[in-house]
């Protein structure tokens, strides 16, 4: 306990930290003390709603709107020619300009 640094909290702290959860949501009446020994003997009631994982879910996987295999020089690709159309359109512009 906590789940991403198993073992630093000491017996002591993670009982009482148990004992506090258990007092919180009503199941201890905090009379005496939540220890290896007692601990059995607490009764937790399963209640309608399902009791989350102690394992938390992994994070969901983000999908790209380009599918990976089109991500890399594809994008590269249409800047180019792109890049190359305006280059074209720019030359013949001015050879235009020159004509007249």
């Amino acid at each position: 306990m906590p789940f991403q640094s198993p073992g630093i909290l000491s017996d002591t702290l993670s009982w009482q930290l148990t004992a506090f959860l258990l007092r919180q949501n009503g199941l201890w009446d905090g009379q005496s003390e939540v220890n290896a020994s007692n601990a059995a003997q607490i009764v937790v009631f399963q209640s309608a709603m399902p009791v989350p994982s102690a394992t938390p879910f992994p994070t969901p996987q983000v999908s790209s709107p380009i599918p990976e295999s089109q991500s890399g020089y594809s994008i590269s690709l249409v800047f180019i020619v792109i890049g190359l159309a305006i280059l074209v359109l720019v030359v013949l512009i001015i050879l235009h300009a020159k004509v007249r």
